[in-house]
């Protein structure tokens, strides 16, 4: 009999996000934070007002996600395996060598289009799916997965305009089976642009700049709605998506702009100038 020292480890079962919550991310709460309650809460709110079920809708949506971050995963697995090996400085975690975290090449894929499937059938409810909509699903998790690993293969100063890239697939992959409202792409516009400045920022000084984030969205979001209402019809600032997408994006900037407030100051006059 073998004793316990002998013994073969058992290798963990694979689930998506592990990576994510106890490598990549370690301690942030990444998923709740910067996916549920940024990418999905875009999602939904630019979505469901044309939903025939809205219950059904928001299931196919979770799904969806599930589907598209098993996927995404794959890419920042591949991203620290690039940067172990082939960079100078990788800017790796410490767990990435010690988290006990599974990194299959297939079961991504098999939850990426088993979940996919069960979306597509939630979505299109009460009718029934085309062979189409799972050739488009399917086409946009080969094409993100795609783009990350070419994301990864570059030199630092090109990823800057792939990173782009990599947040219009997080931001709107879903539309692809998805209809959405007019001032939905201008939240999912605002959403993109947000986050690619800050990364923009970061390549550019070689470290994360303190860019308030929300903030920074909410104006885009404004400046890109009152374009799109004076484009085509003053009513939509007042629909009931564009003031839940507003009011979500004042709700996560309350803190920013609460900041902005109290440190404007007011330009003093210069002594040493005459009246």
């Amino acid at each position: 009999m073998p004793d316990e020292t002998s013994r073969t480890r058992r290798r963990p079962a694979y689930l998506p996000g592990q990576y994510l919550t106890l490598v990549k991310r370690p301690g942030a709460k990444y998923i709740r934070r910067a996916i549920l309650l940024e990418d999905f809460a875009f999602w939904l709110l630019a979505s469901v007002a044309l939903a025939a079920q809205p219950a059904w809708h928001v299931a196919g949506l979770v799904f969806l996600l599930i589907s598209f971050w098993a996927v995404y995963e794959l890419g920042y697995v591949d991203n620290d395996r690039i940067g172990a090996r082939y960079e100078a400085d990788p800017e790796l975690s410490a767990e990435f060598r010690d988290a006990p975290v599974a990194t299959p090449r297939a079961a991504p894929w098999i939850w990426a289009g088993a979940c996919g499937a069960i979306a597509v059938v939630l979505l299109r409810r009460p009718g029934d799916p085309a062979a189409a909509d799972f050739a488009a699903w399917a086409a946009v998790l080969l094409a993100t997965h795609a783009w990350f690993l070419a994301y990864n293969r570059l030199d630092k100063a090109s990823r800057v305009w792939m990173f782009g890239g990599l947040q219009f697939a997080r931001s709107a992959a879903f539309v692809a089976l998805v209809p959405i409202m007019p001032i939905g792409a201008a939240a999912l516009g605002a959403h993109v642009l947000a986050r690619w400045v800050p990364y923009h920022l970061y390549r550019t000084v070689g470290r994360w700049p303190d860019v308030p984030v929300f903030l920074v969205r909410l104006l885009f979001f404004v400046v890109l709605e009152l374009l799109l209402a004076f484009a085509s019809d003053l009513s939509l600032l007042w629909s009931p998506t564009a003031l839940a997408l507003l009011a979500w994006n004042l709700l996560r900037a309350r803190r920013e702009i609460t900041v902005a407030w109290t440190s404007a100051r007011h330009i003093a006059p210069r002594d040493d100038i005459a009246p």
